[in-house]
Order: structure tokens, then sequence, then C-alpha cells
């Protein structure tokens, strides 16, 4: 019996120590600073380039200097390529990409670097699956990152400067922009063409010399949560624009357009829930641009552009429709829409604030957004609105509110006398007295009941919950189903909801308000790094995450198999 359990014990053992030294195959490459090597033989680009090639798929390799010169390295296996000090690579020499990857290359990522090309791009993408780009800051001759044929890239947390295009997506499939900064390129922020399932969310495209997003021919993209501002163009379309989604963006103080529509494909076209202003023109249809039924645009906050907020003139149609949405006023004259436009203005309401019971509530005030029949106009996006009492030109008392929801709430309870004044309020262009005799029905979720929040009585003054309640109503401190951002890897659908829940300001005791949580969802998404360095055990622990629990396992097999062995000899 003790042979027998000596035997399988031998056996578990052997597996153990077999894939041990498996796991451990998977090593860190060191790259040395680059005063290191001898160049008098190969040159320091032609010593790196071995070092590539000579390493194993999914090894990791540390370039540990902090300055290369004229270095450019063709990636032809799965490795992680990292630099944990900002390794700056600056290539005056060879006119080719710092990091060029193939197909072979698939599963890489490269982190932590400093790239500047003059000489032409500073990462090309051909033919690669499953590949990250994070954490660097990259400028180029030509493209920053160039993607050709390639799909499932992630492209996160970069800055992408200084380039003649910052990103470039020529024939790919699912590619996701996350988190980066892309600016002062000399020509497009990013350049779109010919591509499926794109996904652009949480960037700031700036200070592009001609256009921040150039979209092309392509298919099913998501433009979300960006701000795009002070470009020649925020966002331009042209040939396909199917199934696009713009939704929650700001795009202002762009020289020329906003939004400029030129795409002859536009089924499912949305945009929705955008702030454009201070543009030369809000959104406009041109010349190429065929209309469609099929069309959402609607609830966004289109205000102080120069020329129109929303031009139909430069098309071929005399009239186009669209959504509702704001332009600034309640009126057609003030509103900078062009005449050949059908659609909904929305309207600024100020009313008193009435509870639940139907009863007004001395010195509370509500701005409210409405559009169709009173309905609210729960996904414009979020703005700042005021009121003041008017004492003949003088005003008082001024406080701002922030809108979300379609709602803004004002609060006057501590002030006296001033029944007397003339109450007004202003959102934009628009500026309009109290309607005490509106008949706008506010949500049922609105007032102090905890809403969608945890409601627990009390004085309602919690943080999260729905609604502005007066009196006992609702302390909400239950946390919002619409809060944090749409993951923009999921399905839209046909509801697209706002990225806040109602909030208020200044409520007085016994109302509550709930803000939804608008924090960027951190990006969880990191290759396995296993590291074993020569002469640093320290780096072995910390690098490999089983490496402690495999020499304690090797640790009680010997301890076991001695055991066995020694009982068996005494036996």
């Amino acid at each position: 019996m003790v042979a027998m359990n000596y035997k399988k014990l031998s056996v578990l053992l052997s597996i153990i120590i077999f894939s041990f030294v498996c796991m451990s195959s998977v090593i860190a490459v060191d790259v040395q600073d680059s005063s290191y090597y001898n160049i008098s033989n190969e040159s320091l680009n032609q010593q790196i380039q071995k070092i590539i090639d000579s390493s194993n798929s999914g090894d990791t390799v540390k370039f540990l200097g902090k300055n290369y010169e004229n270095i450019t390295l063709i990636i032809n296996k799965n490795l992680n390529i990292l630099s944990s000090s900002n390794t700056k690579i600056l290539n005056n020499g060879l006119t080719k990409p710092i990091f060029q990857l193939n197909s072979k290359s698939s599963g890489t990522v490269i982190s932590g670097f400093n790239l500047i090309n003059n000489k032409d791009n500073a990462i090309y993408i051909n033919g690669v699956k499953n590949l990250t780009i994070k954490n660097n800051n990259i400028a180029s001759k030509n493209l920053a990152i160039y993607i050709y044929n390639s799909s499932n890239i992630q492209i996160s947390n970069n800055d992408l400067v200084n380039s003649n295009i910052g990103l470039g997506i020529l024939n790919s499939n699912s590619i996701n922009i996350k988190n980066n900064n892309i600016k002062q390129n000399k020509n497009h922020g990013i350049y779109l063409k010919d591509s499926i399932n794109t996904i652009i969310n949480h960037n700031i495209i700036e200070n592009n010399i001609q256009t921040g997003i150039e979209h092309e021919n392509s298919i099913s993209t998501q433009i979300i949560n960006n701000t795009i501002n002070k470009n020649e163009n925020g966002i331009i379309t042209t040939k396909s624009a199917k199934n696009l989604i713009i939704l929650y963006n700001t795009i202002s103080s762009n020289n020329d357009y906003g939004i400029k529509l030129d795409s002859n494909e536009n089924t499912n076209l949305k945009i929705k829930t955008n702030t454009i202003l201070r543009n030369y023109k809000g959104i406009s249809f041109t010349y190429h641009y065929v209309d469609t039924n099929k069309k959402d645009i609607s609830f966004n906050r289109v205000v102080y552009n120069t020329d129109f907020n929303i031009l139909v003139r430069e098309s071929n149609y005399n009239r186009i429709s669209v959504g509702a949405n704001w332009f600034g006023a309640n009126e057609q004259s003030k509103s900078g829409v062009c005449p050949k436009l059908n659609g909904e203005l929305i309207q600024y309401n100020l009313i008193p604030y009435k509870n639940q019971y139907g009863n007004i509530v001395p010195g509370l005030f509500i701005g409210v957004f409405t559009y169709g029949n009173n309905q609210i106009a729960s996904n414009l996006p979020d703005m700042t609105v005021a009121a003041v009492f008017d004492n003949h030109g003088s005003y008082l008392n001024q406080q701002y509110a922030n809108m979300v929801d379609g709602i803004a709430i004002f609060n006057f309870t501590d002030n006296t006398n001033l029944d007397q004044y003339n109450l007004k309020s202003y959102a934009d262009v628009e500026f309009l007295e109290l309607n005490k005799n509106a008949n706008i029905k506010l949500p049922n979720d609105f007032y102090g009941n905890g809403g969608s929040g945890n409601g627990n009585g009390g004085s309602g003054n919690g943080e999260n919950g729905n609604g502005g309640g007066d009196g006992n109503t609702g302390n909400g401190d239950g946390s919002s189903d619409n809060s944090g951002d749409n993951n923009p890897g999921e399905n839209l659908g046909n509801d697209l909801k706002p990225k806040n829940q109602l909030s208020s300001s200044s409520l007085p005791s016994g109302t509550s308000s709930s803000k939804g949580n608008t924090e960027k969802q951190k990006d969880s998404s990191q290759g396995k790094i296993l590291n074993v360095l020569d002469d640093d055990f320290e780096s072995i622990i910390k690098d490999n995450p089983y490496f402690l629990a495999i020499v304690s396992i090797v640790l009680i097999g010997v301890l076991a198999i001695g055991f066995l062995y020694k009982r068996k000899r005494e036996e």
C-alpha cells in the first residue's frame, strides 16, 4: 500500500515539476539601456530585433532604458512589450514604423512608451487580432497609430498628438477607442474608413487642424461621451453612416461644422443627447446627404452656433424632418434654426413647485423642459439654468441650478418679502416669466418617496433617491438604475437613456434628490504578465502570482515522498 502511495506521489510530483517548468518558460526578457550594447558589429536596432525574434510567444519584453534612437521593430509573435519608466523611442533614421505588427503578433500588448517617429507611422497594425495599445504618448510624421485589416483592437489611455493623423482605421472590425487624448494633429484626430463596429468612447479630441472624427463609409459606429472641441470640424460623415450612433458628446468651439452630415446611407442614424454649441454651424445636412425616415435626431442641446444651430440649405432637400431638440429659445425666430427644417422646439417653462398632493410649496420653483403634450424632455443633456427676481430691472437673488433629466429646482425659501417682485428664469437665450397656469405633470418618481432608490422616510435628505417632495417624504438613499456609462460593447437598443438621474439644487429639509454615477468605467482589461528575471528573486515573486504556490506544493510533495520513503525503509 505504501509502495502504491509512493508511486502515486512520485507521479504527482513529476506533474507539478513539469507544470512549474512550463509556466516558468514564459519569461521576462530585458532590453537594456542603449549604452549597454556594442554597436561596432551590429546596429542597436539589429540587436534589439534579435531579442524580439528570440523571445517565445507570451514572453514579456521590458525596456529598461530611458532613451533609444532609430529603433524600428517588427513584432511577429504574441508579446507583452512594456516600459515602466516611460521609455522614449525616437526615430529620425529609417522610414519605417517604430512598432510594426503583423498577423503573427495577435494578442500583443504595447504599454508605457513615449514614441516619436519623424519618418513614418509610429505604430502600424496590419492583419492583427486581439491587440492592446495603452498608456503611451505617441507622435509621428504620418499616423500615430495606423490600424489596417485588423479586429478586436483596444486603444486606451494614450496621448496621440502632433502627428499628421492621430488614429487611422481602415478596413477593420471591432476597434475600441477609449479614454485617449487626441490633440494637435495636423489633419484629423480620428480617420475611420470602411470599418465595422467601431466604438469611440470617452476621448478628448481637440485642437486638430482638420476634423475631430472623419467618418467615411463605416457601419455600426458608436461615438459616445466624447469631448470634441476646437477642431476645424467636429464630426463629418461621408458615404455610409448606417447604424451610426452619436450620443452624450460635447461638440463645441469648432471653426466650421459641429456635425456635418454628407453621407448617402443614413439608415438608423441616431444623434441624441449631445451638447453642440459655439461652433460656426451646429448640425448641417450637406450636398451628398440622402435623407431617411429611419433616423433619430432628438433631445440635443444645439445653441450659440454662429451661422445656424441646424442647417438644411446646403442639402438637396427643401425640407428635412428631425425630432424635438432644444435650440436655446421657445420661439422659432430666436432658435437659430433653418426655415427648411421640420422639427419641434423643446420648450422651457418656469412653474411653481407643487407637492404630490397638488399644493404649492412657497419659495420653491421648477424650471422644466417639455416637448409634445407637455412631456418632460428627460433625455436632454445637463445644463445650468438660472432664476432671478426682477425689481423693476434690477435683478435680486440670482440663483443657478443644475438641469438634469429635464428639471431644475430653485429654492428661495430662505428669502422674505419677495412676492412683490417678478420671478424670471433664463436658459441659454430664453428669458421668461413664471407661468402659474402651466399644466405640466411631473413624473411619478419625482417626489421624495425614495423613487428608484431605497427610500427610508425621515427627513428626506438622501443623496441618491429620486424626487423633491416636501415634509417627511423619503430619505432616498438608493442608487439609480440609470447611473454610469453605457457599456459601449452592449446593444444600446431603441430607448437611449440619459446619462444622469434627477438632481436638484438647494432643496429644503424634507425634499430629496438623486444623481446618477457618471464616472468613467475603469479599464479592467490587462494581459497576464509572467516574469522570471535572472538574479532577481523579488521580480519572480512580484510578476508571477503562481510562483509561491508552486514552490510550496513542490516542497510539500518532496516532504511527503521523503516521509513515505523513510517508512518503507523501516518496514
